[in-house]
């Protein structure tokens, strides 16, 4: 998992400290963190990423991120630039310890492969995921003319 941008998480700690409220320091306070993010039933049009995100005492907002080359054989050998698209989003409460969220990638093209990341922000900090990757099942002898959704 990687920060992007955390502003301000130590700013709190230090003024529970100052303020004598060690007691509410035992909350854990700070970024979201993200975790067991994976892809399942992908098939040769759809495919569902999960990831586990745990908002760590604030309201989080969370969001994939999709990413792929409209040429087949990849951004390298394409003379179209890489499309990106936010495919779902949702919230996750502060009231829980953690959350498994789920989005379902759809109209894909057989054949084809699609990069995805998850992205979760709250009041502390804004992290994602690593990035991985699907690739969806051949429909054909010969591969696909342009990758889509």
């Amino acid at each position: 998992m990687r920060k992007v941008g955390v502003l301000g998480a130590g700013v709190a700690a230090t003024a529970a400290l100052a303020l004598g409220a060690l007691p509410a320091l035992a909350e854990i306070v700070g970024p979201p963190e993200i975790s067991n993010v994976s892809a399942s039933n992908v098939g040769a049009r759809h495919a569902t990423v999960s990831a586990t995100i745990e908002p760590r005492g604030s309201d989080t907002t969370y969001e994939l991120l999709v990413r792929y080359s409209p040429c087949p054989a990849g951004a390298g050998e394409c003379a179209q630039p890489p499309r990106q698209e936010r495919d779902g989003h949702g919230k996750v409460s502060h009231t829980l310890s953690s959350s498994v969220v789920r989005a379902k990638l759809v109209m894909l093209t057989k054949g084809c492969t699609y990069e995805y990341w998850i992205v979760a922000s709250n009041a502390s900090g804004t992290v994602e995921s690593e990035r991985q990757s699907i690739t969806t099942p051949p429909g054909g002898p010969r591969p696909p003319r342009e990758c889509k959704r």
